[in-house]
């Protein structure tokens, strides 16, 4: 009995482990559940070849293929000057919300503006799925460069997932 008592608080503090992650070209560092991948996708669009930098971590075990955390980046070319356009930032976001509805044919339960890391940005929850799941995310854009960081679980694992990830960014 005392063995299962032991090894169940074992597994408890192994599940939320966080890792130190950092990435000095994306100028970031993030604490994750697991083990950064990156996967880098080329685009040409109306501005010139964009190169998106997705980064996706799950948590180990049965959570894996139902909890991801990710951070993604792109930098915009330096003659598209984003931070002297404010009304450019802002529709870039509201466009960023749109497009993670619409990708996932889900419902945007809520969106507001966020400062939370002196930059402009925008945080918002979608539920997709009919219902079931979950889409937590914040976009903010510093300089050139916009970040996307998400967050996706089922619905009923919504007590389950930190605020932890979100709080944890720094910007090198």
């Amino acid at each position: 009995m005392v063995l299962h008592i032991m090894l169940g608080i074992l597994t408890w503090f192994i599940q939320d482990a966080w890792y130190f992650y950092s990435n000095a070209e994306g100028k970031f560092s993030i604490d994750v559940p697991a083990k950064m991948h990156e996967k880098i996708i080329r685009a040409k669009t109306d501005i010139g070849q964009l190169e998106y930098h997705n980064f996706t971590s799950s948590p180990p075990g049965a959570d894996s293929t139902h909890i991801s955390y990710r951070v993604s980046y792109v930098d915009y070319p330096l003659d598209f000057d984003l931070e002297d356009s404010l009304d450019l930032i802002q529709t870039m976001l509201e466009t960023t919300v749109e497009q993670s509805v619409g990708a996932i044919d889900g419902e945007l339960m809520y969106q507001n503006e966020d400062y939370s890391y002196q930059y402009p940005g925008r945080v918002w929850r979608i539920h997709y799925q009919n219902g079931q799941s979950v889409v937590r995310a914040k976009a903010f854009i510093r300089g050139n460069r916009f970040y996307l960081l998400q967050a996706l679980y089922p619905l009923e694992r919504n007590e389950a997932i930190s605020d932890h990830f979100f709080r944890s960014l720094r910007l090198n």
